[in-house]
């Protein structure tokens, strides 16, 4: 995907660097898993922020950067290694945008129900889940135990997942033909903007 197709789709402050065509080959957060033509999101998590890691991201071949603290890494390493500086009021939220927008709004393809409260979230997504089955209707869960696309179980790391591994999954649920979506939204994930962007049918408390 080109560049400048995502940055129509999140709002910025301040863009520096020649995008001319640059593709887009996917979105990380962690820079571990940073490929070329990456776009990094330096995101502020609770004991590491990802502003830390914007030159690994870049060695790793990273052509774009979103941040939102704009002072944190010199122009000069930017210019290095011929890459795009996007400055965002808030990373979390132009990663949700972002990602949304890379795998093709996925959450607006299928009913989305999402859970939440303190208690009882993960058994009342798999009663839904079962019900929505036994109606032959397939359907993908997100949560604390495992991921479901279908009867394929994956394995779930964060009861709700970031913003791009969520959008990811998604779509990974759509192409795989599932018509429903249960989906424990954590408080956190609210806090986090993990949801932002997400297209709920339904809500439960």
């Amino acid at each position: 995907m080109k560049l400048i197709e995502l940055l129509n789709k999140i709002s910025t402050i301040k863009v520096t660097g020649s995008m001319s065509d640059m593709d887009i080959a996917g979105i990380e957060y962690d820079s571990r898993k940073v490929e070329n033509n990456s776009l990094f999101v330096a995101v502020k998590g609770f004991k590491v922020d990802g502003h830390n890691f914007i030159q690994n991201a870049l060695n790793s071949g990273a052509s774009a950067i979103i941040l939102d603290d704009e002072e944190f890494v010199p122009e000069e390493l930017f210019k290095a290694h011929d890459a795009i500086k996007i400055f965002v009021k808030d990373s979390r939220i132009a990663m949700a945008e972002a990602s949304n927008f890379f795998y093709g709004e996925p959450s607006k393809k299928m009913n989305v129900i999402g859970i939440t409260g303190t208690n009882g979230k993960t058994t009342t997504s798999y009663f839904i889940k079962n019900i929505l089955e036994q109606a032959g209707i397939k359907t993908g869960l997100i949560g604390t135990i495992n991921n479901y696309i279908g009867d394929e179980k994956l394995i779930s790391k964060l009861t709700t997942p970031e913003s791009n591994e969520l959008n990811k999954l998604l779509n990974e649920m759509h192409l795989a033909g599932c018509k429903y979506v249960v989906m424990e939204v954590s408080s956190h994930s609210l806090a986090l903007s993990r949801v932002y962007n997400i297209d709920f049918n339904s809500a439960l408390f």
